[in-house]
C-alpha cells in the first residue's frame, strides 16, 4: 500500500522537477528524517525530555524538517538540539529546492502556452498574407 503511493509521488515530483531530482529530494528527505528520529532517540531516550520513543523521535523529525514546530515534543539535551538545528536547515534546504523545482515547472509551462500562442499567430498572420498574395497576382492577371 506505501509503495504504490510512494511510486505516485516520486512520478508527481519527477514530472514537476525533471527526471531525477524530484526523487533524490524524496529520498534525501526520507533518509534525513529516520536517521534524525534514530539519533535523536539515541540522544534523548535517558533523559528527562519527553522523546522517549522511536515515534516521539520520528513525530519531532517531521514537524521540524517541514517547520511546522509544534513544540510538544523538544530536545533538552546539547547534542539532540545541536542534531534539531542540522535537521532545520536540511529542512529548509530540502523545501527550497522543491519550491524552486516547482516554480521553474511553471514558469517554464507558462512560457511553453506564450509560445504556442504567438506561433499560432504568426501562422495566422502567414495565411492571410499568402491570400493577400494570391488575391493581388489573380488581380494583376486579370488587367
Amino acid at each position: 500500500m506505501f509503495l504504490p503511493m510512494l511510486m505516485r509521488v516520486i512520478a508527481g515530483l519527477q514530472r514537476i522537477m525533471g527526471p531525477f531530482q524530484g526523487a533524490y529530494v524524496l529520498v534525501a528527505g526520507l533518509i534525513t528524517v529516520f536517521t534524525s528520529a534514530g539519533m535523536m532517540l539515541v540522544f534523548e531516550e535517558n533523559s528527562d525530555g519527553p522523546i522517549k520513543t522511536f515515534d516521539d523521535a520520528l513525530w519531532w523529525a517531521i514537524t521540524t524538517i517541514t517547520t511546522v514546530g509544534y513544540g510538544d515534543t523538544v530536545p533538552v539535551t546539547s547534542e539532540g538540539r545541536a542534531l534539531a538545528a542540522g535537521l532545520m536547515v536540511v529542512g529548509i534546504s530540502l523545501f527550497g529546492v522543491l519550491t524552486a523545482g516547482v516554480a521553474a515547472y511553471l514558469v517554464e509551462s507558462a512560457t511553453e502556452e506564450d509560445e504556442d500562442e504567438q506561433s499560432q499567430k504568426l501562422d495566422e498572420i502567414l495565411r492571410r498574407l499568402e491570400a493577400l498574395e494570391r488575391s493581388l497576382e489573380q488581380r494583376d492577371e486579370t488587367k
